[in-house]
């Protein structure tokens, strides 16, 4: 007969089978877990945005695109310290999930850790849509822009969905970090990295810079000549009462049984001031004076579309006002020399 006091107590057995549970448990947080904390966090600081933006709108409209960088700094706080120490790895939307990010001792992470954490992982974001004055829209700029914003961009994306095994992106693998469930607390186990990824992750780097230099070699075999496009481009945006310009060349083809085929060849303007503007028709009439003050054979198009208003977009929040005149360059050049001050109507 067995001693009695061998016999594990019922106690202890439960205990051994709940350390036994959580050892076998696979920490590593899944895939809709991150996405959907992700998703809550990124609504938070849109409410905020939104906030920010009513409040702040005619500030956040004189930076333009720059206001991006508003957002990236308020986001990298954000993250930066609810995935440290300070926020015990978790922002609302982790703690919603019940993950958290820690290293690979199941340790939380220094606050400098986490930011450089999130600075990678928001970089290709928030840098992309900024417009760099022309004199530093040069070949090797835009290389240095396609790595970071596509290449990154894209290897980031990449390893989040196909790393399944440690679910680890770059900036995850940069910082040495993980994202794991927080009720499974035992250390994440080391996974070497599959080396099929580094060669997914060069291609993907590859093709981004390809893109840029394609692109380019494809509109030079179209024999576009673009001089007048940019020459105009480069006018609007040196003036001091546009912050954001683009300029469209387009041609647009149709076909209808009572006139047969159309061919109208259109040029799209378009301008954002750097302040809040009330009547957008006087503003788009400014816009036209400052395009049509030298003479260009671009303007010899059947249409021309001016587009003017004011934005702001600081990445987490954007709101803009906008509104649209479409005339032939003859009904513009009127309007010119003699409505200075009046409504852009005919």
């Amino acid at each position: 007969m067995s001693d009695p006091s061998e016999i594990p107590s019922p106690e202890l057995y439960n205990t051994q089978s709940k350390q036994s549970s959580n050892t076998n448990a696979r920490p590593i947080a899944g895939f809709w877990p991150r996405s959907f904390a992700f998703l809550i966090d990124g609504l938070l600081l849109a409410i905020l945005g939104s906030i920010l933006g009513f409040i702040f709108i005619d500030f956040f409209i004189s930076l333009g695109e720059w206001g991006r960088l508003f957002g990236f700094v308020i986001a990298l706080t954000y993250f930066g310290l609810l995935n440290s120490t300070l926020g015990s790895g978790q922002t609302l939307g982790k703690r919603l999930m019940s993950i958290k990010v820690v290293d690979a001792g199941n340790q939380q992470i220094s606050l400098s850790r986490s930011l450089v954490r999130y600075s990678i992982l928001a970089c290709p974001y928030f840098l992309n849509g900024l417009v760099l004055p022309a004199k530093y829209n040069n070949f090797t700029i835009q290389i240095l822009i396609s790595l970071v914003l596509f290449g990154g961009g894209l290897c980031i994306l990449y390893l989040y969905v196909f790393n399944s095994k440690t679910r680890q992106s770059l900036h995850d693998l940069f910082c040495g970090t993980y994202v794991v469930r927080s009720k499974v607390d035992v250390p994440v186990t080391s996974t070497p990295f599959w080396k099929g990824h580094f060669v997914a992750l060069g291609t993907l780097a590859a093709l981004a810079i390809l893109l840029i230099g394609y692109l380019g070699k494809f509109v030079r075999n179209l024999g576009l000549d673009l001089t007048e496009v940019v020459e105009l481009y480069q006018t609007l945006e040196s003036h001091e009462s546009i912050k954001i310009v683009g300029v469209h060349d387009k041609v647009t083809r149709s076909y209808s049984n009572s006139t047969g085929k159309n061919v109208i060849r259109h040029l799209d303007i378009t301008a954002f001031s750097p302040y809040r503007i009330e009547k957008l028709d006087r503003y788009a009439l400014e816009v036209a004076r400052i395009a049509f003050a030298n003479e260009s054979k671009i303007f010899e198009r059947d249409i021309i579309i001016i587009t003017v208003g004011y934005r702001f977009n600081i990445g987490i929040a954007n709101g803009s006002r906008t509104r649209s005149f479409r005339y032939t360059p003859e009904q513009w050049r009127e309007f010119i020399r003699s409505k200075s001050d009046a409504t852009l109507e005919i």
